[in-house]
């Protein structure tokens, strides 16, 4: 079986993540910079043109707000975080 190559230029992990993000048809995030998250939103200030940055003071209110942005769009509710809290409370709820 052979696959295709998605990409024909080397690009960095955070570039990847957004052009994703873009290909999924995603314009809003929601997050709290810092720690090594900041290396994607750096990637995502380079696309604000598509995708649109929410920034929060508490990780856990990424994920409400990007569930609430989902469930009154019927869009994917992109939330990033900083550290494990926001794996461990993807729904904003603690």
């Amino acid at each position: 079986m052979t696959t295709e190559r998605l990409l024909n230029e080397e690009i960095s992990v955070p570039e990847a993540i957004v052009r994703v993000l873009e290909e999924a048809g995603i314009d809003m995030v929601f997050g709290m910079p810092g720690g090594n998250a900041m290396k994607i939103f750096d990637a995502l200030y380079d696309h604000r043109s598509t995708i649109r940055t929410v920034l929060v003071r508490q990780e856990s209110l990424a994920g409400v707000m990007a569930e609430t942005y989902g469930r009154l769009t019927g869009k994917p509710g992109v939330a990033l975080g900083q550290s494990l809290y926001a794996v461990k409370c993807p729904a904003g709820y603690a």
